[in-house]
C-alpha cells in the first residue's frame, strides 16, 4: 500500500491473456455467464490504482477516452462489490 496526498492507495497491474478456447455453459441470472476456456498470458497489462478517501464516491479516470468511467466499466462494478461486501463507503477508484 503506498499513499497518494493523505489517501493510501493501492497500485497493481491487471495482466493481459488471449483466449485460446472459449465456450459459453449457460447465462447465470445476474447476466454473466458460465464459461468453460482455455487461455494463455502474455506480456501486457494495464496499471491500477485504487485510492481510499472519505468522499463517498467512486471516481474512475483513464488514459484512454475510448474506456467507459460509469457503472459500465468492471472496475467500477468491482469497487461497488467490494464496498458492499466490506461494509465500507470510503472504497473509492
Amino acid at each position: 500500500m503506498t499513499s497518494s496526498g493523505d489517501n493510501p492507495s493501492v497500485r497493481a497491474r491487471a495482466r493481459a491473456k488471449v483466449n485460446l478456447a472459449l465456450e459459453i455453459i449457460r447465462k447465470r441470472s445476474d447476466g454473466y455467464h458460465e464459461l468453460e476456456t482455455i487461455f494463455q498470458s502474455v506480456n501486457l497489462y494495464d496499471e491500477l490504482e485504487l485510492e481510499f478517501n472519505d468522499s463517498g464516491r467512486i471516481l474512475l479516470t483513464c488514459s484512454d477516452p475510448g474506456v467507459p468511467t460509469g457503472r459500465d466499466n468492471l472496475c467500477y462494478l468491482a469497487v461497488e462489490k467490494m464496498r458492499r461486501l466490506s461494509g465500507r463507503d470510503d472504497l473509492g477508484a
